[in-house]
C-alpha cells in the first residue's frame, strides 16, 4: 500500500475499488507478488518497506477462506499502463475505508494509518 500526505492509492476495477495486489504465482513469496501485481494492476514499480501483517478473509459467498499479505511502501517509477480496465485513483484515508470493496483491505489501510 502506498500512502502520500494522508491519501492512500488504490485501483478502480470492474468488481469494485481495491488496494494493488492479487494471487500468488508458483514458487512466489508474498512481497514478490505484490510488487509484480502493483506493476501489472498500475504501470508503476512498488519497493515494499514494511510487512502490515496476513489476514484471512471468507470470500465468495462463505465458500473461500482467502489469505491476504499487505505491505506498505513506495511508488517508484510509472513506466508503463496497467490494465486497461483498472483505474488508478489516490482517495483519503477516510474515504479508502468507505469504498473499499473488501474487508481486510479497509483493515490494512487502518493498520498502516494507526
Amino acid at each position: 500500500m502506498v500512502l502520500n500526505a494522508g491519501r492512500v492509492l488504490v485501483v478502480r476495477a470492474p468488481q469494485g475499488i481495491y488496494l494493488p495486489g492479487g494471487g500468488l504465482d508458483a514458487g512466489e513469496s508474498p512481497s514478490d507478488a505484490v510488487r509484480r501485481e502493483f506493476v501489472e494492476e498500475t504501470g508503476c514499480k512498488f519497493t515494499v518497506r514494511e510487512e502490515l501483517g496476513c489476514v484471512e478473509q471468507v470470500a465468495k459467498a462463505g465458500s473461500v477462506l482467502k489469505v491476504c499479505w499487505f505491505f506498505s511502501g513506495d511508488l517508484g517509477a510509472c513506466d508503463g499502463q496497467g490494465e486497461d480496465d483498472h483505474e488508478v485513483l489516490w482517495l483519503s484515508v477516510e474515504e479508502a475505508g468507505d469504498v473499499l470493496a473488501e474487508e481486510a483491505h479497509r483493515w490494512a489501510v487502518g493498520r498502516a494509518t494507526a
